[in-house]
């Protein structure tokens, strides 16, 4: 029974499971990755400028505008990017997140330029009911 117990929570939090979350929040997934378009995955460390402890695959988080800053882990199988000795800085995701929507959120590092790249949404669903 337990082990079954296990098994449920695990997959509840899993992005893409028919976990829909709470309907009164927007779900934002940050572990998918679209490498042919140039975007990897993210962890967000900040939410609105405040330090946050989230986790790695996705969160749930209040509907209304937001800001999200965090840092990529790059996948440069199909752009490949000038190796630097630095971190980029990119800018903070700017976004307005609506109630019973999954948002899929990455960095899109497709330009050579590192100066352009930038976190995106690129990705929108309505969360299954």
């Amino acid at each position: 029974m337990k082990k079954l117990l296990f098994v449920l929570i695990a997959l509840s939090v899993l992005p893409g499971s028919s976990f829909a979350g709470d309907p009164a929040k927007a779900r934002i997934i940050t572990s998918n990755e679209r490498l042919t378009q140039c975007i990897s995955p993210v962890e967000i460390k900040q939410v609105d400028g405040e330090e946050r402890q989230l986790p790695a695959q996705g969160f749930e988080l209040s509907p209304g505008a937001h800001s999200l800053q965090g840092s990529a882990k790059l996948n440069l199988t199909y752009c490949q990017a000038q190796p630097e000795s630095t971190a980029t800085h990119v800018p903070p995701l700017e976004a307005v997140f609506e109630a019973g929507k999954t948002y899929y959120i990455g960095l899109d590092h497709s330009s050579g330029d590192r100066s352009q790249w930038k976190f995106v949404v690129w990705k929108v669903e309505d969360q299954e009911g």
